[in-house]
């Protein structure tokens, strides 16, 4: 009687585990990029399954040998549980080119940390549009190359415009509390806008 019960037992376990992890959904994630956004960081994207817990939207960047950095992870749209973004702080931009680890949950990938830069072939020229706000409430928008000096289409225009526009400002008494850079691409002839 005793190896019945027992062999009944057994298979109700077995039964029981099959179905239980039947129905507790896979989770699955895996890379789609990342680049730098202005004003957010290093901004991760992943393609994702299955529902992830508060906890493991918790991640980490190591960056080889250097240290960890904590990373932010969220679902991109409170309707789309598929697209997870991640948001590391910017200070990672001194290690572009350098390979690191991404974690979140119980997943790691391999990366490398993306360039800053706004690349154009050497015969294109660079386009981008963006806002300076002062202190005092006033908002520039601004257009590249129309209000600036060429800057030419290396890797640092951005980090070269803000400069730029911190300086000028300065020299007038006036302050830059936030500057934005949007590109907008890269054109073989330059047609000044119309006033």
């Amino acid at each position: 009687m005793n190896k019945r019960v027992f062999f009944v037992i057994a298979i109700f376990s077995i039964l029981a585990m099959t179905f239980a992890s039947a129905a507790a959904p896979a989770k699955t994630a895996s890379f789609a990029g990342a680049q730098f956004i202005q004003g957010k960081g290093l901004v991760l994207t992943f393609n994702v399954s299955g529902k992830f817990s508060a906890g493991e939207l918790k991640g980490s960047i190591y960056v080889y040998g250097e240290k960890s950095y904590q990373m932010n992870c969220y679902y991109k749209d409170n309707t789309d549980d598929t697209v997870l973004g991640c948001v590391a702080p910017d200070k990672l931009k001194m290690f572009a080119g350098k390979g690191a680890v991404a974690r979140f949950g119980n997943f790691g990938f391999y990366i490398t940390i993306p360039s800053t830069g706004y690349y154009c072939n050497g015969n294109e020229y660079l386009l981008a549009t963006g806002r300076v706000t002062l202190a005092d409430g006033t908002v520039v928008d601004w257009q590249y190359p129309y209000s600036y000096p060429d800057f030419g289409n290396g890797p640092d225009v951005a980090g070269q415009m803000e400069a730029f526009d911190k300086a000028y400002y300065k020299s007038l008494g006036l302050q830059v509390v936030d500057w934005d850079f949007i590109f907008e691409g890269c054109k073989n002839t330059l047609t000044p806008p119309t006033p």
